[in-house]
């Protein structure tokens, strides 16, 4: 069966080359959120750790860890979201960040303050929606 453009003309793309090119934005997302993520709590460390109730080094330590990420996310978008196992490798680190936010409010012995377990709640939310977009990608290839 082949597909139909809107225009009615037949679609003769691939659907995994379709697949790839709509992970390209959901990565670049992510690269452009943990990016950003990572320098904000670089140069806003102490008034972070104040406000959020979070230690400095945890912060500083969160930022490390993004800086490699960041280029791993934009390896694979240059790459045109092509490697199967980057981009669940990917989605791993992201499901991992979400349990290492959640094992932080659960276990971490950190006492945030209630701005500061809204911002871990909401930021793991957020890297759970775009693991999904990931890992929904991937599937549909």
């Amino acid at each position: 069966m082949q597909d139909i453009h809107p225009r009615g003309a037949p679609s003769t793309a691939n659907p995994s080359e379709t697949t790839r090119t709509s992970l390209q934005p959901v990565l670049l997302l992510d690269a452009i959120g943990s990016g950003g993520s990572a320098v904000f709590l670089l140069a806003a460390t102490g008034w972070l750790s104040l406000h959020l109730g979070l230690s400095t080094s945890l912060l500083r330590g969160a930022a490390v860890i993004l800086i490699p990420f960041v280029v791993v996310l934009l390896v694979a978008v240059l790459a045109g979201a092509r490697s199967r196992p980057l981009i669940g490798a990917i989605v791993a680190f992201n499901v991992l960040w979400i349990v290492a936010s959640l094992g932080l409010l659960l276990f971490g012995g950190a006492s945030p303050t209630a701005l500061g377990v809204s911002v871990v709640l909401v930021q793991a939310a957020m890297v759970a929606v775009v693991a999904w977009l990931q890992y929904a990608g991937i599937t549909r290839d």
